[in-house]
């Protein structure tokens, strides 16, 4: 269903970028993926596992490498989801944004993603 008062018009793909240290993945985090899906007419999510995140220096987490995994795991079967981990060695957005794409940028408002608010940003490689 998509959000009250959108309507799509533009041709360029419709892509969510949704990151985060995902430690762990949670239920939280597959239905903001699913409602972005959906609210804002995405063609995909690219989910972008965090490596060390700056906010996070110092805080014991579970080794990327596992992260990862579970993020595949919680996405599985759902074909307009893809990982990228380009962010594993990035403190910032490390993923290329490229023109000719329309990039949201999904933030989770609540620091331990219990709610179901968040921030959407379109993303402007061009600016």
């Amino acid at each position: 269903m998509q959000a009250p008062g959108w309507v799509v018009t533009e041709p360029r793909p419709r892509v969510g970028l949704l990151g985060g240290t995902f430690d762990p993945v949670h239920n939280a985090h597959i239905a903001l993926a699913h409602a972005a899906l959906s609210d804002l007419v995405l063609e995909r999510v690219l989910w972008l596992p965090a490596g060390q995140p700056w906010q996070k220096v110092g805080r014991v987490m579970v080794p990327a490498e596992h992260r990862v995994a579970m993020v595949r795991l919680a996405i599985a079967g759902e074909p307009r989801f893809a990982i990228d981990e380009s962010e594993l060695t990035f403190t910032e957005h490390g993923v290329k944004v490229a023109d000719g794409v329309m990039w949201f940028d999904l933030i989770c408002g609540d620091p331990a993603c219990g709610t179901a608010e968040f921030r959407i940003t379109e993303l402007n490689p061009s600016s």
